[in-house]
């Protein structure tokens, strides 16, 4: 009953709901660039914040042809439109594809290449499509047969609207981040059923791999994300790269951890019920681990539980007064999330964190001594400081010197602070190595800063446009090796380059000098013009080479198969990514080398290139992973 007490001493009531929410906005607007860039990266790399997608995606898994549909799906539409002598466009009808483009091109693949030709993977921006969605591989374990499946699918798709298709892109959505334990689960049922080897091994490596970045990338980075929201509480110039301390320590001990606790919601989530109760369990387990990484994995959960205890219904509280922000999400598309929502919630959070930590720790919880960076709550530190000078009987003085030290660029520089000039500091300073923290030797593990404000040269503009460009290009290539596992030149030259990411990452950095300090103008803005860009390029190479290159047709607001809401929302991120990181990065590469280098390499490339693309005006790249969408006379030759 003592734990009980002491994880009850603070209570998170109205009053301090209000307080803790005032507290991360104003957080969060104080450092506003990093936020939106850290949650930014989360959510793309890591898969957080799914209220942000969630609706674009379920969206997608339903309209998008090659996600609404599986292998033995396809296989069962084109053999009805053969066996029927159905045309193209009565098929699309018939089976609510909505897509004659789409069933051409199953049909043609399974002429050629049989069930294995339609099994190739759609990804679009925010997931992918598979052969079985995380929900059937429950159902397939569970020993629900397929005819059982499919007649239920057909009733509630066809009674109540989509019922099925729109809640298994949902759980697939919030699944997300334990997509390798259902893809085991997959392997083990294949093996119970006894199919094909190659599609065991390929289930199988393809689960080791989700594994391995589950606990090695995504659980890091949450750990690393949870880092830079704490050291962002106190100092409001808490830099991007603090995303990657751990990574750059090369100390993986808290992706133990946070793989153990994924075990024990894993297997806590069998029984349905106990879902919320854990989630609210483990919640705190990524912020003890970015406090102290050194901590045992057994000491880090316990401590999480231990906070939280007493204290659920609370934090179930503070996140239904979150509910009119999702909702704005929602209506906004996701843009309130990216702007404003996703920071400010793990903000918040973050607040709850800290209150609860101060609780623990003025009331002697057990293991709270595990709370040893003392500089990420200067207010508290203030309080302990003083207290301990009035019970040895001194006159309390804020201006005691704490044992810290700061760094600049990697340059160490030792100096001792006052509390006051703690107070000052725009990033946090870390400990002085001698002090008693088990954290200090991570403190102080930046990434270089780069000012993104420079002028650049001709050359630095031309370094630019082909690493933009070539990374293009790889970009494309690797998509379609996922989604057909065939290595094809995707782009518009035979060289390996595709232009439109080189003149669109240089126009961005070029004209947008003067609004860079402001992220929200300077996305909108790349937004609208990639939109454009990439818009304008589609029509030309349609109406004028009668070449289709990418095709959108089913995504979330998409224009003629052109552009679409994702595809605009990913290129913009990748435009401010050229502005604030790209840019100088490859600028500082090029300064690195000798001038006469320098003007050679760029010479050279810009020679190669250009007979690339005379060459290609007189014969164009047709070939296979550009023609494979359609020309764009298909409509005739359906016709």
């Amino acid at each position: 009953m003592e734990t009980d007490n002491k994880a009850s001493a603070f209570k998170i009531d109205k009053q301090v709901r209000q307080s803790l929410k005032a507290a991360a906005k104003k957080n969060i607007k104080r450092n506003l660039i990093a936020c939106i860039a850290v949650c930014f990266i989360m959510l793309f790399i890591a898969g957080e914040y799914h209220a942000t997608i969630q609706n674009i995606s379920a969206y997608d898994r339903v309209n998008v042809a090659d996600m609404k549909y599986d292998a033995d799906d396809k296989e069962e539409i084109i053999k009805d439109m053969i066996v029927n002598d159905l045309s193209i466009e009565e098929t699309s009808s018939k089976w609510n594809v909505n897509d004659p483009v789409a069933v051409k091109r199953w049909y043609e693949s399974y002429r050629s290449d049989g069930l294995s030709g339609l099994q190739s993977k759609e990804i679009t921006f925010f997931g992918s499509s598979g052969d079985t969605s995380n929900i059937d591989i429950l159902l397939n374990v569970l020993g629900l047969d397929k005819p059982a499946k499919e007649k239920a699918k057909f009733y509630l798709n066809k009674n109540a609207m989509n019922f099925i298709s729109m809640s298994s892109a949902y759980f697939d959505i919030v699944t997300k981040n334990h997509s390798f334990k259902f893809s085991l689960l997959n392997v083990f049922d294949s093996i119970y059923r006894v199919k094909p080897p190659v599609k065991v091994i390929t289930a199988f490596v393809y689960a080791i791999f989700l594994f391995l970045f589950s606990v090695f990338v995504v659980n890091v980075l949450t750990v690393c994300e949870r880092r830079f929201f704490l050291e962002n509480h106190t100092y409001h110039s808490t830099r991007i790269g603090r995303l990657g301390f751990l990574l750059r320590e090369r100390t993986f001990k808290p992706a133990k951890t946070m793989l153990l606790k994924d075990i024990y919601f894993t297997l806590w989530s069998l029984t349905i019920v106990m879902i919320p109760v854990k989630i609210y369990d483990y919640m705190f387990v990524p912020y003890i681990l970015a406090e102290n990484p050194n901590i045992g994995s057994k000491k880090a959960i316990k401590l999480s539980k231990d906070m939280i205890y007493g204290h659920r219904m609370e934090m179930f509280r503070l996140d239904i007064t979150m509910l009119g922000w999702f909702f704005l999400t929602s209506l906004s598309f996701g843009f309130a999330g990216i702007f404003f929502v996703n920071p400010y919630v793990t903000a918040l959070n973050t607040e709850a964190y800290l209150y609860l930590r101060r609780s623990a720790i003025e009331n002697g919880l057990e293991g709270s001594d595990q709370f040893n960076d003392c500089l990420l709550d200067l207010d508290l530190y203030e309080e302990q400081l003083i207290d301990e000078a009035k019970k040895s009987g001194k006159i309390p003085d804020i201006s005691f010197l704490a044992p810290v030290h700061t760094l600049h660029d990697d340059i160490e520089q030792e100096k001792e602070m006052t509390l006051e000039g703690l107070k000052g500091s725009k990033e946090y300073p870390g400990l002085r190595p001698d002090a008693p923290s088990h954290y200090s030797r991570f403190a102080n593990k930046t990434i270089v800063h780069r000012d993104y404000h420079r002028s650049y040269d001709i050359w630095a503009y031309i370094g630019m446009f082909f690493t933009f460009s070539i990374m293009g290009f790889i970009w494309e290539v690797a998509i379609h090796v996922i989604e057909d596992g065939v290595l094809v030149n995707r782009g518009t030259l035979f060289g390996p380059w595709l232009p439109i990411y080189g003149v669109g990452g240089c126009l961005a950095v070029m004209l947008l000098k003067k609004i860079v300090d402001k992220p929200v103008v300077t996305f909108m803005v790349v937004f609208i013009g990639c939109s454009m860009l990439e818009f304008s390029t589609a029509f030309f190479l349609d109406k004028f080479k009668h070449i289709k290159y990418w095709d959108y047709t089913g995504y979330f607001l998409n224009i003629d198969g052109k552009v679409c809401l994702e595809g605009a929302w990913v290129f913009a991120f990748a435009a401010c990514a050229t502005i604030y990181v790209l840019g100088p990065f490859v600028d500082d590469m090029l300064k690195r080398l000798k001038p006469a280098l320098k003007i050679a390499l760029c010479t050279a490339l810009s020679v190669i290139f250009i007979t690339d693309l005379v060459y290609t005006k007189f014969n164009p790249n047709k070939g296979k992973g550009i023609t494979d969408y359609c020309t764009s006379i298909v409509q005739e030759e359906i016709q």
